[in-house]
């Protein structure tokens, strides 16, 4: 490997597994101390650079105390990856509970808004922090599948907090492609 993020610090949200747990695995095999942010884990990393810490994207308590265990341990953060999200809802339209509704919405822009908000602060203090949202393209290939929330989801995550993260980090800063 290149070694590319060597010295780096990042939190990779949804990281136990899935798309996740290879972000979380590749970052550290180039060299990025990881914190792999998830409400369990199924299996140990590979890697020694990964530390698991048990999260709920959706709780704000939960963001302020990764974000005070990244500071503490690192005292730096260079990469938030959101990556934590729900798309399992795959009901029509009109047969959609609110509450499975709402549950996506929580994980997915919630979540979000609430990462951003806890880690640009530490974030500022890297020359070249990054915030990384994963969720396709304005909702569209969602909303193909049948997957109307994570649709809805997706595009406004796009649309609200994308945009205000990459305001809020100053120097460097370059707007979410979309």
């Amino acid at each position: 490997m290149s070694m590319r993020l060597a010295g780096k610090v990042a939190v990779v949200t949804g990281g136990a597994r899935g798309i996740g747990r290879a972000t979380a695995e590749l970052f550290a095999e180039e060299g990025a101390r990881v914190f792999a942010a998830d409400l369990s884990l199924d299996a140990p990393f590979e890697h020694e650079g990964i530390e698991f810490v048990e999260h709920d994207v959706t709780q704000e308590a939960s963001w302020d105390a990764l974000v005070a265990r990244v500071r503490q341990s690192a005292q730096r953060l260079d990469v938030l990856v959101n990556n934590a999200g729900i798309v399992d809802v795959d009901e029509p339209v009109d047969e959609i509970a609110i509450e499975d509704w709402d549950s996506v919405f929580a994980v997915n822009v919630r979540g979000v808004f609430l990462g951003c908000r806890a880690a640009v602060p530490l974030g500022r203090r890297c020359a070249s922090a990054s915030v990384i949202g994963c969720c396709c393209d304005g909702g569209c290939c969602c909303c193909c599948l049948g997957h109307e929330p994570a649709a809805a989801a997706a595009a406004a995550t796009l649309r609200s907090a994308g945009n205000t993260t990459w305001k809020s980090t100053g120097s460097g800063s370059r707007p979410p492609s979309a």
